[in-house]
């Protein structure tokens, strides 16, 4: 790869703006069934196990899609593909929003989950032709934070519009929002800046047997894979299902309190991913942030699980600085890219993506499981009605995460932000 000098910094980010765009949106889509949750169930008539299939559609649908993605996205076109998933997005957000069947709500989600294979492998690949190695912690941060700002717009703002307008209305505005995503993909993002010469596995006639046994057979890549995913696992948890759910029925809080609440853990991970990328950045070391992080985040579950009737400012305070230091998994995705060849960029993070995307799938409809296991079935107003020893019981599919977290990265190999 030739890099050109004259490229302006506006330029560089122009295009990560435009590939985010995707991650935004999508991150609206997975996280709104949280802010929706109550109309969903009285809408489709069915309980938490069933919501938990419902919301996890969309992980399905990702995980189908991510290892063609990773594969396609050395070979081909980026930009492409992102336009490509946002049509599809945007065709699954009016799909939804007009489902009158549960089956055609799992259709939508799951259509959404397959334009999601593409919300972050296409970004990250252009970002590494914008940017140098030194800066892509940084840049990847700046990434997952358009990500959790999609996140934060699926509370609050989507609960409040919900209440005042309904579920399916809410739906359809976001559906035309995204049809503005769309072009603006189309026209801001680029596959490489001018007077690059870029080198593709296409082009080098390098096997996708070859492809793929090179980065599946690299042990850290699933070591620190799994780390970013488990430190994900309260954003999906919480954050994109039952957060909302929790707050109301285990602190008895209002809906809205709930859905400020539950915003606070994007908070805190729009914070924390830029500056998490940073810090490692600038100390020159991946593994040591994620580990500190990760201890951090496990005593900071274990407060908001165990330590009752806290004022909802207090909680604001604890799922801040839960979603602040489970960011810290950003720092896993330039790890990946240091651990491989620069030409299998995409590839490589194939496995930490198809992990996060395994995290949210068995996280969402496990924790809905745990929770309809002991569940003495009672309903008020169509609604189930859970005891907080089964909330607590659930939350230990994240803080056991986090434990889990801690030990993969004591196996894990520093690159000191050096390529191979």
């Amino acid at each position: 790869m030739l890099e050109s000098t004259t490229i302006k910094a506006s330029q560089r980010w122009i295009v990560v703006f435009a590939a985010s765009l995707l991650f935004f949106y999508n991150y609206i889509q997975l996280n709104m069934l949280n802010s929706m949750a109550i109309d969903l169930i009285h809408a489709f008539h069915i309980d938490a196990s069933q919501l938990g299939v419902l919301s996890s559609m969309y992980f399905y649908g990702s995980i189908l899609l991510m290892v063609p993605v990773g594969l396609l996205v050395d070979r081909f076109s980026p930009h492409k593909m992102l336009v490509l998933a946002m049509l599809a997005s945007t065709i699954s957000t009016f799909m939804f929003a007009n489902a009158h069947s549960l089956f055609m709500a799992y259709v939508a989600r799951f259509l959404c989950g397959l334009s999601g294979a593409c919300v972050f492998l296409p970004a990250v690949k252009l970002a590494t032709r914008w940017f140098p190695p030194q800066r892509m912690a940084f840049v990847t941060g700046v990434m997952v934070t358009m990500a959790m700002l999609g996140s934060i717009v699926a509370q609050t703002p989507v609960a409040l519009l919900s209440s005042q307008i309904g579920w399916r209305m809410t739906t359809n505005v976001l559906g035309v929002a995204s049809i503005a995503f769309l072009f603006l993909t189309y026209y801001l993002a680029a596959d490489y800046p001018p007077g690059f010469k870029v080198d593709t596995i296409a082009r080098l006639n390098i096997s996708v047997w070859t492809q793929l046994k090179a980065v599946f057979s690299n042990r850290y890549n699933w070591l620190a894979g799994a780390c970013v995913a488990l430190l994900c696992t309260p954003f999906f948890v919480l954050g994109a299902l039952w957060g909302n759910t929790y707050l109301v029925q285990a602190d008895h809080i209002t809906k809205v309190q709930a859905a400020n609440i539950d915003a606070m853990l994007f908070f805190g991970m729009l914070i924390g991913a830029p500056l998490a990328g940073r810090i490692s950045d600038a100390i020159k070391l991946r593994v040591a942030p994620m580990m500190i992080a990760t201890i951090l985040a496990f005593i900071t579950m274990l407060l908001i699980t165990y330590v009752l009737h806290l004022q909802p400012f207090l909680l604001e305070i604890l799922f801040f600085l839960l979603g602040f230091f489970a960011s810290f998994q950003v720092i896993g995705y330039p790890l990946v890219t240091e651990l491989n060849s620069p030409l299998l960029t995409g590839s490589a993070l194939t496995i930490p993506s198809l992990l996060v995307m395994a995290a949210g799938f068995i996280g969402q409809p496990l924790f809905g499981w745990i929770l309809d296991f002991h569940w003495d079935h009672l309903v008020i107003h169509g609604m189930p009605i859970y005891a907080l020893h089964d909330f607590q019981n659930a939350m230990w599919i994240v803080s056991g995460g986090f434990v889990l977290c801690f030990i993969f990265t004591l196996f894990l190999k520093e690159t000191r932000c050096c390529s191979r």
